[in-house]
């Protein structure tokens, strides 16, 4: 599906702009105005983001759709790959250390130990 996005679709660049920035508005004055949770403050926001989308830059709604899951996907790949090398406790030294840790970092912490 080929789309070509307008970059000014309300023929102000000021009143583009703000439109485009209402996800961010939306998300950030839940979270500190309204003190709501943080997940459906970031719902809130991925909504806005769709319905700006669709409704204002006339982004087919397939398309729309099929962006969001690739944004859904790459952001729990990232967070599959970070939450496992965070670390373990290191029950010997009682600090959190990376699974996989660089050999500069291991001489270090051997040094240290001795």
């Amino acid at each position: 599906m080929q789309w070509i996005q307008i970059y000014d679709p309300l023929g102000h660049w000021w009143a583009s702009t703000l439109v485009a920035a209402l996800p961010i508005i939306v998300l950030f004055s839940l979270l500190a105005g309204f003190k709501v949770k943080p997940h459906w403050c970031a719902i809130a926001g991925a909504l806005t983001a769709m319905a700006v989308a669709i409704v204002i830059f006339k982004m087919p709604v397939m398309l729309a759709v099929t962006s969001f899951g690739y944004g859904v996907a790459f952001g729990i790949l990232k967070i599959a790959w970070i939450v496992p090398n965070v670390g373990v406790d290191d029950t010997r030294r009682g600090n959190r250390g990376l699974l996989v840790q660089p050999k500069w970092l291991r001489a270090h912490e051997a040094r240290r130990a001795y």
